[in-house]
């Protein structure tokens, strides 16, 4: 199977070619933007040191954008194998799927290094 890049046209080339065309919104900033928002709402909550921060941030959004790529490859795939009507269902479906996913899995591991370890701090409580 031969595949050629003009531009931001690919064509995949089969029985019958195919020519997919990415545009600015296939570049996946929607998904490093709400990534950003969600990022922001959790480090301000949880009140970790910056030396903490700023790594598990910039892993975060590499993966963010990594999750595009994958996202783009599994587009590509299936429109090649799949056909057209199933390639459509998966450019719509598959980039929730995998944002999610990541998100859940991100979040899951970066929670536990950024929250403070130890016993919780004890409040003072005055009794009148």
């Amino acid at each position: 199977m031969r595949t050629t890049v003009s531009q931001n046209i690919v064509t995949l080339y089969g029985p019958t070619p195919l020519f997919l065309q990415i545009d600015g919104p296939c570049t996946g900033i929607k998904g490093i933007l709400a990534f950003g928002m969600l990022a922001s709402m959790a480090v301000l909550d949880v009140k970790s040191r910056v030396s903490r921060v700023v790594p598990i941030l910039a892993i975060g959004f590499l993966g963010a954008f990594a999750i595009n790529i994958l996202r783009l490859f599994g587009i590509f795939l299936a429109f090649e194998y799949l056909g057209p009507d199933l390639g459509i269902a998966t450019h719509v479906y598959l980039g929730y799927a995998l944002f999610i996913a990541w998100v859940l899995v991100f979040w899951s591991f970066a929670l536990r290094y950024l929250v403070p370890r130890g016993p919780l701090p004890v409040a003072a409580v005055v009794v009148t």
